[in-house]
């Protein structure tokens, strides 16, 4: 079975506010769902790896 990211119901609230106020944009979506995409097709360890993402370090139960 492969990585499947999951939003909890707090993440969602938090997101939808920042969306709503603005803080997230859609181009800050897009680039979200780029990076599940990612990890759900190819696994944590590809984005880790993938410089395109290590701009920070990825924290997460």
């Amino acid at each position: 079975m492969g990585w499947v990211v999951e939003l909890t119901d707090e993440a969602e609230a938090r997101l939808v506010s920042d969306i709503g106020s603005g803080l997230i944009t859609r181009d800050d979506v897009a680039v979200m769902k780029k990076w599940i995409e990612e990890v759900e097709e190819k696994g944590i360890e590809v984005a880790q790896n993938n410089p395109s993402w290590r701009d920070h370090e990825l924290e997460g139960k």
